[in-house]
């Protein structure tokens, strides 16, 4: 070892020592003897851990850091660690410099027993913070974000999170299959996060009809979860496969072992404050800081959805949906333990008429920066005027969003119902300039069902959405004004 690395790995071990404190300390010592016996004799153990760049997983970064210094230290032996990023669009760059200067914090370039890997989409490399997103993932991200969202008029869960959750098992799979394997998987999951994620597999499987034994480890868990996936984008796209299908990689080797640090620190932000914005430098973004995420900026983009869907459906205002988005994600916040100032934080940029036209702004140009969709889009993506058959479209020509005479609806049937070549070019351009999506994607919507009759109404657990939101904690009913503002009515939604 280099005298350089060694006293920048020593150095390292001294920050983290003052920072976390002897209680921390001694549950890092614990963790350590728990490492040592998991590893047992493999030779070149590789410990894996994920990191997304959110304010948790820092701290779990620099916990398990500390755990794998100490091992060097008292053991004279160490565990190679794996830190995963998987990236997708609404990690902006902020994200990324988190991560790279919790990174720099914890010495971590250039050391030797150390992988830094970003995996984008089906793509892995070292990981760096100037490194471009590639066009295809954005791309893949914008469709599953339309597909997704004109079957359920852009509820937040549905729209945004499955296709981001099943990307995230297919990079765990990926990176535990990297070089030779992995033999452990780090998670800060407590037993009875897990039982639930196994849970959730099992019953899914069961409901979705997929003939196979339930996950009894890691690698099927990834497996069960690849099926699941396969079933949810083949329902979205309309075919007996995605047209972008995760992969989930298998390395030849045994299925590594799951080590779970829960028992041994709290990696609530809360907890250790100092540690996340003295020591690791850990920045919160007006954008990327979103309701209960740390490290994506798609909850205000689900906000701003909210908005639209009672400014251009409902018939209310758009500080009116907003608002009942930002009672419901606050409320999940408090949930999640996150400190108070953190909630009032989020609160005051929806606290004012200027504060919610800011973030409007913000988020439309977001929207446009990252995904190339205009409000236009959005607003066609609310309406959900396409799936069903159209069930929806006549509501939306007669508002005058679509910027289509009612005269046109036949011809719209006519054209989604249709599999021929198309004679009315403009026509096309219109639907293409509205939503945002190439016919083939429209005529698969129009021949697909709506997760729920109507907007904010609750979804049923008996379409593949529907399967994959029953009991997903991340959801609730709110009481809102209707149109005229006399009552008030049960409203469905979901988020983060």
């Amino acid at each position: 070892m280099g005298e350089s690395l060694g006293r920048r790995r020593a150095a390292t071990m001294e920050t983290l020592r003052q920072a976390l404190g002897p209680a921390n300390v001694r549950a890092a010592e614990q963790a350590m003897d728990r490492l040592e016996a998991a590893v047992g004799a493999t030779p070149d153990p590789v410990a894996m851990l994920a990191f997304g760049g959110g304010k948790d997983s820092s701290y779990m970064v620099a916990f398990v850091r500390f755990v794998q210094l100490l091992l060097l230290e008292r053991r004279c032996r160490t565990v190679r660690l794996r830190i995963i990023t998987n990236r997708h669009a609404g990690m902006p760059k902020p994200v990324l410099d988190n991560i790279d200067r919790v990174y720099e914090a914890l010495a971590l370039y250039d050391d030797s027993d150390v992988d830094l890997l970003l995996i984008d989409g089906t793509e892995i490399s070292e990981f760096h913070p100037d490194r471009p997103i590639p066009a295809a993932l954005v791309q893949r991200n914008r469709l599953d974000l339309l597909m997704a969202g004109h079957r359920c008029y852009g509820d937040g869960r549905p729209t945004f999170c499955n296709a981001c959750n099943f990307s995230m098992v297919s990079a765990f799979g990926i990176g535990a299959g990297y070089n030779k394997g992995a033999h452990l998987v780090v998670t800060g999951d407590s037993p009875q996060e897990a039982r639930m994620y196994l849970a959730w597999v099992n019953r899914l499987t069961r409901k979705l009809g997929i003939d196979r034994p339930g996950p009894r480890d890691f690698d099927s868990f990834v497996e069960a979860t690849g099926r699941i996936s396969d079933r949810h984008f083949a329902d979205i796209y309309g075919a007996p496969g995605s047209p972008y299908p995760w992969p989930v990689p298998t390395s030849g080797q045994p299925s590594p072992e799951l080590f779970s640090i829960y028992e041994d620190t709290s990696y609530e932000s809360g907890a250790h404050w100092p540690v996340l914005t003295e020591v690791l430098g850990f920045v919160f973004d007006d954008l990327v800081f979103s309701f209960t995420e740390s490290d994506c900026a798609n909850p205000a983009l689900m906000a701003h959805l909210r908005g639209l869907r009672a400014e251009t459906v409902m018939g209310l205002e758009y500080e009116t949906g907003v608002g009942e988005y930002v009672e419901f994600a606050t409320a999940l916040m408090r949930t999640k333990d996150f400190p108070e100032h953190l909630v009032s934080m989020v609160r005051n940029r929806y606290a004012t008429e200027a504060g919610v036209k800011a973030m409007r702004a913000r988020v439309d140009a977001y929207a446009h920066e990252v995904f190339g969709l205009t409000e236009q889009h959005l607003v066609c993506l609310v309406n959900s005027p396409f799936t069903e058959r159209g069930r929806h479209l006549e509501r939306y020509l007669r508002s005058g969003h679509a910027r289509l005479p009612m005269s046109e609806l036949g011809a719209v049937h006519r054209l989604l119902d249709s599999q021929d070549a198309v004679t009315d070019g403009r026509l096309l351009a219109e639907l293409e300039r509205n939503s945002g999506l190439e016919l083939r994607w429209l005529r698969v919507l129009y021949r697909s069902d709506l997760a729920a009759p109507e907007p904010d109404m609750a979804i049923a657990p008996v379409t593949t959405i529907g399967h994959l939101l029953a009991g997903d904690p991340h959801k609730s009913v709110v009481l809102g004004r209707t149109r005229h503002g006399e009552t008030l009515v049960p409203k469905a939604l979901s988020g983060r």
